[in-house]
This record gives C-alpha cells, structure tokens and sequence, in this order.
C-alpha cells in the first residue's frame, strides 16, 4: 500500500482498492476517512463498524454537524 502526502513531490499515488466491498475497502486501512453528506454518516458508520479494528483513525467529514459522535454513537466505537 502506497501512502500518498501532499507535497511530497511524487505527483500521485497508487490505489490499492476502489469498489463496494467495504471489508475490503477497510482492511489494513490505518486511516479511515469518512466524506459525505451528513445524512450518510450513520449508514456508513453502522456498516463500518464490524470491519473496523484497534488502532484505525476514522476522520469524519462534515465534523462541524456532530459528525463524529454520530460515527462514534452508531458504530459503537470508543473514542481515544
């Protein structure tokens, strides 16, 4: 797995996985992030959850709606 940074001059990065197999998606993910409307963070947050395990960072965007303790109250994941 390729990690990209902004900034780091490579000019791009490869994707390891793009589909609909959410296990798949999350599996040895170290950073989840969570981008859609505020609508979708709880459905997302209900299917991730089984897939999720220690030490994975969710980022939830929109943050600014509650988004993350919506994420954290559906998955029924404790946050650090």
């Amino acid at each position: 797995m390729k990690i990209c940074v902004l900034g780091s001059g490579n000019g791009g990065c490869a994707v390891a996985y793009a589909g609909h197999d959410i296990e798949t998606a999350l599996s040895g993910a170290k950073i989840v992030y969570a981008v859609g409307p505020a609508y979708s963070t709880r459905p997302f947050a209900e299917h991730s959850a089984p897939h999720l395990t220690d030490g994975q960072i969710v980022i939830v965007c929109p943050g600014s709606t509650g988004g993350a303790l919506e994420f954290q109250k559906a998955s029924g994941i404790r946050a650090c």
